[in-house]
């Protein structure tokens, strides 16, 4: 242990009365000038973090701008059937939120009937798989928590107290999300705002297949 220098005004005063009491040294209160630095520097810092909490519960109260996806693929999506869907969503190093919306609806329901982006999105908020409030247009990109989100939807997945109370109000909600997949182990360890590349998508969606996927009858 590093040696204190007893000159520190937080070190042992060793007070005659308290020694001949036999309780041992009393510890010597901060002078003024100690008092007045922490009030203003750990108290305005559990204040400040208290702000960055709430920033992101509410996700970057709208400060944090999606990221659009800056290449152009060679094929165009919509003109893929399923098949051809899957092997194309392979190699993409980010996935924008049309594609990703394909893939939930080929989850969901073994095709894609939708025709456009509108389609798509219209869909899913009907079925409370994506949020409408979050904005996000057909080449903004997908990122974790929003995955997660409609993983945890579109399978039903419980998830803790926060998600049940602020993620049911919007607050946090693709953060809490991403906590439950974890725990389910629909998705890895990962951060919410991190981008999704087309292999992490296509695992999430096949371990969200398998969890769906009705039990067959038992062996007799």
């Amino acid at each position: 242990m590093a040696h204190r220098d007893s000159s520190f005004r937080g070190a042992a005063d060793p007070s005659p009365e308290r020694e001949r009491a036999g309780r041992g040294p009393v510890a010597r209160a901060p002078g003024s000038e100690y008092g007045r630095v922490f009030v203003n520097t750990h108290l305005r810092r559990n204040k400040l973090a208290a702000l960055a909490l709430v920033a992101l519960a509410l996700g970057c109260g709208g400060g944090c701008a999606t990221p659009k996806r800056t290449f152009q693929p060679a094929q165009d999506p919509n003109t893929l059937n399923e098949i051809e869907f899957v092997h194309y969503l392979a190699a993409l190093p980010t996935v924008s939120m049309d594609e990703a919306y394909q893939a939930m609806l080929l989850l969901a329901d073994g095709e894609n009937s939708a025709t456009d982006f509108d389609q798509r999105r219209s869909i899913l908020v009907s079925r409370g798989v994506v949020r409408e409030s979050w904005g996000l247009g057909l080449d903004d990109v997908l990122d974790k928590g929003t995955l997660a989100y409609m993983i945890v939807k579109t399978c039903k997945l419980s998830g803790g107290v926060n998600d049940a109370l602020l993620g049911s109000w919007g607050l946090g909600d693709r953060r809490y999300a991403l906590r439950t997949a974890i725990w389910h182990e629909m998705m890895p360890y990962g951060v919410p705002y991190h981008a999704v590349t087309g292999g992490e998508l296509l695992a999430a969606i096949t371990t969200a297949a398998e969890y769906l996927e009705p039990e067959g009858p038992a062996d007799m």
